[in-house]
């Protein structure tokens, strides 16, 4: 699992009871992902249905808004054989 608050969903949403952020002490800006003008572009690979049903479960939470879902994509990671979730 790779954490990295830059491609973080909740990025400036919940980052106060994040415990990535308590430990890094990072500070992270904030996107509006409801608004197209703000939110970043997609880019990446599809998820898969595992990778959905998980980011399902993080939107019924309330952990991730359905506008950020819509963003996510797969990235493959060079040399790593390894795949993260991302927008």
């Amino acid at each position: 699992m790779i954490v990295d608050c830059a491609s973080c969903p909740m990025r400036g949403v919940r980052c106060d009871d994040c415990v990535v952020t308590v430990l890094s002490e990072l500070r992270v800006g904030e996107y509006d992902f409801e608004d197209p003008d703000t939110a970043p572009e997609p880019r990446g690979l599809a998820l898969d249905a595992a990778e959905r049903l998980a980011v399902g479960s993080f939107v019924a939470a309330g952990l991730l808004s359905a506008g950020a879902a819509r963003l996510l994509r797969a990235e493959r990671l060079d040399g790593a054989g390894q795949v993260a979730v991302s927008w």
